[in-house]
């Protein structure tokens, strides 16, 4: 039995991913890859400064150019959207996630990709597509270790897709419930998603993640955790903050983390008791 958790509006966001790692379930779909990276995840994680400020030479680098894809390029990347490479849906963005390979026509190297994708059918995905791309090629968010690396994207009519530079394990969500999940692996994971938190929300004008859920972090073959979930964030490099879209997810959308801090006194909205984020229920 997993202690019950308090109300969100007095839990840390810190304190809230590092509790929701910790929650045992049975499972087993990963247990063979878990157990040979016990190893790795015991390693002693390096030491970041306060708040991981940005370099200043890191915060000016210059804006590289990202491939373009079509969307028959991504077909072929994952093999025609397998079945085999399909890793799952996320709650808010309603994308679609799949493993990937690209071969480097020069060296014949294959680079491991997680391709993201979604139907351009209504405004909101367009809009939330490109709030993700935008975010992710920002040099200061993509500067840190916790933020997935975009290597490519893809705006066709009917769809849009990302491509992120990463060999993964799979998605924290699919992770969480594995009982071989050990604990020095969810210490691991928990500690450098707080990190990547109080990165975010420490800048001179924090970023607002309106969408932080188990399906949208990807965790790669060392068990570190990257995240991709830029979709619904707000503030900070993207402008200002958007108190209807907030409204929106509160009251209506998925049940994914929300800074308790904010939702309660920057937006002055009054948090249902009958919302909770998964990273909550996974501790009951």
């Amino acid at each position: 039995m997993h202690p019950r958790l308090p109300h969100a509006g007095i839990l840390s966001p810190q304190a809230i991913m590092i509790r929701a790692c910790f929650s045992r379930h049975s499972g087993v779909a990963h247990r063979g890859a878990l157990e040979r990276g016990e190893m790795a995840a015991k390693q002693k994680l390096p030491a970041q400064p306060s708040g991981y400020q940005c370099r200043s030479e890191q915060c000016e680098m210059a804006e590289v150019e990202i491939p373009v894809y079509s969307y028959a390029e991504l077909k072929k990347i994952t093999n025609g959207f397998s079945a085999e490479n399909f890793m799952g849906k996320t709650f808010s963005s309603n994308s679609l996630l799949y493993r990937g390979e690209i071969v480097d026509k020069e060296s014949n190297l294959v680079r491991k990709v997680i391709v993201e994708m979604r139907k351009n059918e209504k405004d909101y995905d367009l809009k939330v597509w490109q709030t993700q791309l935008n975010a992710l090629k920002d040099p200061t968010i993509s500067s840190h270790p916790n933020v997935v690396k975009l290597q490519g994207y893809c705006n066709s009519v009917c769809d849009l897709g990302l491509v992120y530079d990463c060999h993964a394990l799979g998605t924290l969500h699919s992770l969480i419930f594995d009982e071989s999940f050990s604990w020095s692996m969810r210490m691991k994971v928990a500690l450098q998603l707080a990190r990547v938190l109080q990165f975010l929300h420490s800048q001179e004008k924090p970023l607002i993640l309106l969408n932080f859920e188990p399906r949208s972090i990807l965790v790669d073959m060392d068990f570190n955790p990257l995240i991709f979930g830029f979709g619904l964030a707000s503030g900070g490099v993207l402008g200002i903050i958007d108190h209807t879209v907030l409204r929106l997810i509160i009251l209506n959308g998925p049940q994914v983390y929300l800074d308790p801090e904010y939702t309660l006194c920057a937006s002055q909205i009054y948090l249902p008791s009958k919302v909770f984020t998964e990273m909550h229920l996974l501790l009951f």
